[in-house]
């Protein structure tokens, strides 16, 4: 977690996936694959903030093709996160 908390999760989740937390119950919820046609958010680099389909995952570049209102962009791995 980003504030420091570790969660210890029974749901299978892979890394570079999203995982929803409910903090009222103190639990995880559901799991968001970060894989081709889910839908991403861009949280750091250029495009932060920009929110759209994975077209292609290039596991070897660590790159992702991502479909932005018809524009295609290309985005680190690493600064996608998984959105429903």
């Amino acid at each position: 977690m980003i504030d420091g908390r570790n969660l210890i999760s029974r749901i299978k989740c892979n890394i570079n996936d999203s995982i929803l937390v409910n903090f009222e119950k103190k639990g995880d919820e559901k799991c968001f694959p970060l894989k081709e046609k889910s839908n991403a958010i861009v949280f750091e680099g250029k495009h932060a903030g920009k929110k759209g389909m994975v077209n292609k995952m290039n596991q070897e570049r660590k790159m992702a093709e991502l479909n932005v209102q018809g524009e295609k962009i290309n985005v680190l791995i690493k600064q996608l996160m998984a959105i429903e």
